[in-house]
This record gives C-alpha cells, sequence and structure tokens, in this order.
C-alpha cells in the first residue's frame, strides 16, 4: 500500500531500458510501484499523500562514491563554492562570523578557489579577516593550495615568523592538515552533521561512500553512527577503516582482523581499508612520488595480505606513476594468498 504517490512528472527509473514512467508510489524506505498516473491512483489508498509534480522530473537519489562527509562534519564552515565575487565571499564570511559562538572559530576547508572570482581575484588578506571576524581565529582556506588567516588565529596557533609575515599558510595538503589538525572542536558535532546532511541532499545525494583520509576523529564517526542508531540520519554513510598517518602497521593489521565489513545496516556502515592504511608506503601527490623503505613496502604488503585473507575490499589513494607501481605490486602478492578481483580493490585519485 503507498503512502505517498507522485504524478504527472518524468520518473526516470534507470532499469534496464531506461524507461520514464508518469507516476511512482512510495511506502515508507520502498518504491512499490512506477506507472501511469491513472493506474497508480487507481491502486492508492484513500488516505495516501498524491503529489502533482506538474511535469517535473524524478531521479534516484544520488551516490558520491568519494566525500570526504565525517570530515566536513568536524567544524562549522562558511561554504564559499560557486561564490563569483571576492566582495560576495568577504560578505559571506562576515554573516557567518555574526552567527558562530564564544570560541568558535571562522572556518572555510576548501572547495573553492579564487579563481572562481570575478573581477578582483587577489587572496584574502589579513586586515581583511580582522574585520570580518573581529578578535576571532578565521582560518579560510583555497582548495588544498593555501589559506589566508587573521591575526586571532595567527596568535592562536603561535604562528611561525614566515606565516606572520605573509598572513598565508601554503605547502599543500601536508602543511594545510597539520594546520587544522589544531583546530578545536566547533560546536555541536550532530550539529555539524544535520548541517552536512542537508547540504548534501540539496544536491539530490542520498548516499555517500567516505574513503575516510587523515586528521579526522574517531568521535566524529561515532557520533554519526549513534545517529543512525536512532534513526536520525538522512544521508546513508558509508565509511572505511583507516589508519592514521603515525599507526604501526601491526597494529593496524591486527585491528582489520578484529573487524569486520559489511555489519551495519543502510543507513551507515564500513565496507573497506582505505583509502590510507600505511602513508610512508603510498601516500602521495601530483609533486611527490613515494619513497618507502624496505620496511615500508614489507608493512604494506602485510597489511594488504591481510584484508585480502579476511574478506576486506580496500581502496588507495595513489596519484603517481611510481606509487601505482608500488600499489599494484603489493595488490598482486595479497592476490595470491587471496583473490581479490571478487573483492572489488580499487585505487583513488589515479
Amino acid at each position: 500500500m503507498a503512502a505517498l504517490v507522485l504524478v504527472n512528472g518524468k520518473i526516470v527509473t534507470v532499469d534496464e531500458q531506461f524507461s520514464v514512467r508518469q507516476a511512482v508510489a512510495i511506502d515508507g524506505e520502498r518504491i512499490t510501484a512506477v506507472g501511469e498516473d491513472a493506474a497508480l491512483l487507481t491502486r492508492a489508498p484513500a488516505d495516501a499523500r498524491v503529489i502533482d509534480l506538474g511535469g517535473r522530473t524524478v531521479i534516484p537519489g544520488l551516490i558520491d562514491n568519494h566525500c570526504h562527509f565525517v570530515r566536513a562534519t568536524e567544524h562549522t564552515e562558511v561554504r564559499l563554492d560557486g561564490v563569483r565575487t571576492r566582495a560576495e565571499a568577504l560578505d559571506l564570511l562576515a554573516r557567518g562570523a555574526a552567527e558562530l559562538g564564544d570560541g568558535q572559530w571562522l572556518l572555510t576547508l576548501g572547495g573553492w578557489h579564487e579563481e572562481q572570482w570575478a573581477g578582483d581575484r587577489r587572496e584574502l588578506t589579513v586586515a581583511e579577516l580582522d574585520a570580518v571576524a573581529p578578535g576571532r581565529p578565521a582560518y579560510i582556506q583555497a582548495q588544498y593550495d593555501h589559506a589566508s588567516v587573521s591575526t586571532a588565529w595567527l596568535d592562536a596557533m603561535n604562528a611561525p615568523a614566515v606565516i606572520r609575515a605573509t598572513g598565508r599558510v601554503e605547502g599543500g595538503l601536508v602543511a594545510l592538515n597539520r594546520a587544522a589538525a589544531g583546530f578545536p572542536a566547533g560546536g555541536s558535532r550532530e550539529a555539524g552533521v544535520r548541517a552536512a546532511m542537508a547540504y548534501c541532499n540539496s544536491l539530490g545525494l542520498t548516499t555517500v561512500f567516505d574513503p575516510g583520509g587523515v586528521g579526522v576523529s574517531g568521535a566524529a564517526y561515532a557520533a554519526i553512527q549513534a545517529m543512525a542508531g536512532r534513526g536520525e540520519l538522512t544521508l546513508r554513510v558509508l565509511t572505511t577503516l583507516g589508519a592514521g598517518v603515525d599507526e604501526a602497521a601491526g597494529a593496524f593489521a591486527a585491528k582489520i582482523r578484529a573487524s569486520n565489513p559489511f555489519r551495519g545496516d543502510h543507513w551507515y556502515d564500513t565496507i573497506a581499508v582505505g583509502e590510507i592504511y600505511h602513508a610512508p608506503f603510498h601516500w602521495d601527490h601530483a609533486g611527490r612520488p613515494p619513497a618507502p623503505s624496505a620496511a615500508d613496502i614489507a608493512a604494506a604488503t602485510k597489511i594488504l595480505t591481510t584484508a585480502a585473507v579476511t574478506g576486506w575490499p580496500v581502496q588507495t589513494h595513489s596519484v603517481t606513476t611510481g606509487g601505482l607501481t608500488l600499489v599494484l605490486d603489493a595488490y598482486a602478492q595479497a592476490d595470491k594468498r587471496r583473490p581479490i578481483r571478487p573483492l572489488r580493490w580499487s585505487v583513488t585519485h589515479a
């Protein structure tokens, strides 16, 4: 029995024929029928809610298969995605700062760059951030390239003279992640989760696969899992089992053996090892291929073999040609212990 019927629309089914229908019937979390308006209305109960779509299109929920969602819930941010002018960015930052509570920092953690602005594309200055967030630490990061900061941020972080001289944090992914590790927890974790879910839902996303990464706290994962247990998620969240940059390989291999993939439900689950499991072995970027020692290669091979034997899918952050060669060689070694093709091992950023 359908509690909700959407009619007079274009229902994109994505079935084998990629058929488009007029109406769809929904009962709770399940689609119960698709077809023509008259047929579904005839079968609907008298108390069903009927929505006339007015010719609008309905698509299946989108899945983002590489979204650092959990990291995005750690802090309250002002997002500058799609902002077209420098003046608009400063206005958004000023309004965002005015809404923050005591002790909260003004943060934007990537997702934009000055090159998206029309006209004046200068980086934000210390004086401008001091003006939009008086006395409040401000850290405005452009992609994984650089960040502009305020005087209060420089003081709070005890920043070195070179950063004080420029008001700019640079050095790419490693330096920016190091800076972010010093941020205080930003307000309510659950509020951060709800804000991030609302943004994803606004884009049509119903599921995200979060590949982990560095600098994400266990408390952030626990908050999302607890909300899932209470039925409070509006976004399905699939996560990974990952290692910190300095986590010992033996300890992480033991964690893999003690865990199992696919033991959650369709709202929250851990489904793979990665995207970082032994950083000295595989973590690279375009300008810096990895240079692991023989011990690092052996450690990564042990981790991957453990993952294969215990039935874990694996996803590896690997960018450079040299790095990919190392990773694929280690995959081949693991494959000798248990075939990995059925486990759908992959690389990301390649």
